[in-house]
């Protein structure tokens, strides 16, 4: 059962990866194409993930991104993975039924994790970072996925209202309606 729990979740990583690499460059806003896998870690972990499977799906997931690409080993797992746990732990920190609320968890860890892959470029020195265009890029990316991290959220927020109504026994006309 478990290892069929894994399984789901490494296809979902890497169908994610493979949507990002298809799709974002036909997602762009102003230049700034999203971060698709890093929008489904921030989801997961915000909803129903916590801060240790968050942080667990979001190394799994920066691993993925960097084995795609050419840079140094670690640094999207790193940066994917505090992403992942700082929004497990704003899930249970704060009421995310709001969907402002989820926009700003998702823009500042976006933030953060952009923040993270600029400074772990800089300091491994294996890209030549022009710092004023990435912190531009970070800035320009951050609202972008955390709108996306809100949205992708959403239906997972609509269950667990729907799941809550039906346990409070507030019948299936209130749990079918999604205010409820």
């Amino acid at each position: 059962m478990v290892a069929s729990r894994w399984l789901w979740g490494a296809a979902i990583l890497i169908a994610l990866a493979g949507i990002q690499a298809a799709l974002a460059g036909r997602l762009e806003i102003h230049g700034i194409p999203p971060d698709i896998v890093l929008v489904g870690v921030m989801a997961y972990a915000m909803t129903i993930g916590g801060p240790v499977r968050g942080a667990v799906v979001g190394l799994a997931a920066g691993l993925v991104l960097d084995l795609m690409g050419g840079g140094p080993l670690g640094l999207f797992a790193l940066a994917t993975g505090m992403a992942g746990w700082l929004c497990g732990e704003a899930g249970g920190r704060f009421d995310l039924d709001s969907g402002w609320v989820r926009w700003l968890v998702g823009m500042l860890m976006a933030g953060l994790y952009g923040a993270i892959v600029i400074a772990g470029s800089r300091f491994v020195g294996r890209y030549p970072v022009n710092l004023t265009g990435a912190l531009e890029h970070a800035l320009l990316a951050a609202p972008y996925d955390g709108v996306l991290a809100a949205l992708a959220s959403w239906p997972t927020i609509l269950f667990r209202r729907r799941q809550r109504a039906l346990r409070w026994g507030m019948g299936s006309q209130a749990a079918g309606r999604f205010g409820a």
